[in-house]
């Protein structure tokens, strides 16, 4: 990833994020964590924690960015990792719907 950022001389800021989620473990409890870069100066656009690992987290991440940043427009690409609980083609269609 270090190359292609060495490369990309297009980055302008809010032009490119990248996403990423992740779980926390507190006692017995599991929070996960779902995050919104900003590939420009690295800069953590918005973040939320939620018990659960759903949609609705995602969503509601990328509204706190959008609101935060006041971004007009959002193109979403999304791709599933191994071991991803939700299909990235449901995930694609219910942004593009509801952001």
């Amino acid at each position: 990833m270090k190359i292609w950022l060495k490369r990309t001389h297009d980055i302008h800021m809010n032009h490119k994020c990248v996403t990423d989620i992740t779980y926390l473990i507190f006692g017995r409890q599991r929070l996960y964590l779902f995050a919104i870069k900003n590939l420009f100066n690295n800069e953590i656009v918005a973040y939320k924690i939620s018990p659960r690992n759903d949609l609705k987290l995602v969503l509601d991440t990328v509204k706190k960015a959008r609101k935060r940043r006041a971004i007009q427009g959002v193109l979403f690409s999304c791709t599933a990792t191994k071991g991803s609980s939700t299909p990235a083609a449901n995930t694609a269609a219910s942004l593009s719907d509801t952001v």
